[in-house]
């Protein structure tokens, strides 16, 4: 048996840590982040960072058991009707959680042309082995 993947998103830094300096925003603003969205109902690899995790109640079993994610991590029902809507929707929430992000790995979905086209505005996007990252530019 093979040992499950891990997935890293690296913990947000705390703004106290690093003030703003003249009007300028805390550090964390500059330097991005990485925030993984898992879309698959059956999650067992390991994870640590910010997590958004689709809800089934394996998922939730998983989420309860981590101790290594950030405190915004969750674990969420998609939004946004058919498969498109909800994985922009789902997105375009974390976007708005994490406004300093600088990539969002999104996996257990694949991308198709519509989404990519969709995505384009905010950033590249690379496909994976596991569905894709949004790499804001």
């Amino acid at each position: 048996m093979t040992e499950a993947p891990t997935f890293r998103c690296p913990r947000r830094r705390s703004a106290s840590l690093i003030p703003a300096i003249a009007n300028r925003p805390p550090i964390e603003h500059i330097a991005g982040m990485e925030v993984c969205i898992i879309f698959d109902m059956a999650f067992h690899a390991q994870a640590a960072g910010a997590v958004w995790i689709v809800k089934s109640a394996k998922n939730r079993r998983w989420f309860d058991k981590q101790s290594d994610l950030d405190a915004g991590s969750a674990v969420f029902t998609p939004e946004g009707g058919e498969a498109l809507g909800a994985i922009l929707r789902s997105i375009w929430n974390v976007q708005e959680h994490y406004p300093d992000w600088s990539q969002i790995i999104v996996t257990g979905v694949a991308t198709t042309k519509e989404l990519t086209d969709e995505l384009l505005v905010e950033g590249s996007v690379m496909v994976t082995e596991r569905g894709f990252t949004l790499v804001r530019t």
